[in-house]
């Protein structure tokens, strides 16, 4: 009887150990702040450790978050969100990705993801439904929950993102100039980035004009043109003003692209004082 009773004592103490090293591998990383935030609905004051899942609330101070492969993350006081192993689910307020690999940030069912280990982004979310993107140092990608390119960000660039009810069957709307190659037509939007190729009839008289066109994506088609993303057919295309001057104008007024039906606007003027020294009333630095 001592003998059995010896047994089920380490038997329980394995299983202990056991469940002890899945925690511990389990372990995101850490969060640290100089004031209250809440972990999980509790209070805490100072740093804890994060696991998959966890939800985050700052109070009146930034969250910095240490993770795996030195991943590095910031939440802006009130803002709100949960982390997981690849991604952060940021709900509210504003975050920053310092540093990356393999891992991003989601918002309005959109991803955001730096496209190079050294690339820096920042997402704030206003009180509507939209969502900004700024790309501080390195370039940045914006795509949808399925993976679908919504835009290319140059580093110290922004854009403002919408989402419509639409959906994905909304037309895309895309400016920029015309172009053919080995037979095949596309054009890189002036607002996103994104490059798209083009069928249609009768686009070979728009090649080297500048243009807008409407379209619709046509499923299940690969792109044969290098860098695009996708293959759409034209159902309206009209010419527009060429030149520097042109570009700026549109750039001015705040161009747009449609993509999937998601409303991308041009550096809007909240976004450029973002881009050159922070938002308005900045709540932290890093």
């Amino acid at each position: 009887m001592p003998h059995m009773k010896l047994l089920s004592l380490c038997a329980a103490l394995a299983l202990g150990a056991s469940v002890s090293a899945q925690t511990n591998s389990s372990a995101l990383g850490s969060v640290t702040c100089s004031s209250h935030f809440r972990l999980d609905g509790s209070e805490i004051f100072g740093n804890s450790t994060l696991f998959d899942g966890a939800r985050l609330e700052a109070g009146q101070a930034p969250l910095r978050l240490l993770l795996h492969r030195g991943v590095q993350l910031q939440l802006a006081p009130g803002a709100a969100g949960t982390v997981y192993h690849d991604r952060f689910l940021l709900e509210r307020g504003e975050g920053r990705l310092l540093r990356s690999t393999g891992f991003r940030l989601e918002a309005r069912g959109l991803r955001v993801l730096p496209a190079s280990p050294d690339s820096s982004v920042r997402v704030l979310l206003p009180a509507d439904d939209r969502l900004w993107v700024i790309a501080l140092n390195g370039p940045v990608r914006v795509t949808s929950a399925a993976g679908l390119e919504l835009a290319n960000l140059p580093p110290r660039s922004g854009l403002e993102f919408q989402p419509q009810p639409a959906g994905a069957a909304a037309p895309w709307v895309l400016t920029g100039t015309l172009k053919r190659q080995n037979g095949r037509y596309f054009l890189q939007d002036e607002t996103s980035g994104v490059i798209a190729e083009l069928q249609g009839p009768d686009l070979d008289k728009y090649v080297g004009s500048r243009v807008e066109v409407t379209a619709a994506a046509i499923p299940g088609a690969t792109p044969a043109v290098k860098g695009a993303s996708q293959v759409l057919r034209v159902t309206a295309i009209k010419r527009l003003a060429a030149g520097r001057a042109a570009a700026a104008a549109g750039m001015a007024a705040r161009s747009k692209a449609i993509i999937a039906g998601v409303i991308i606007g041009g550096v809007a003027t909240g976004v450029s004082l973002a881009v050159a020294a922070g938002p308005p009333k900045a709540p932290y630095s890093p």
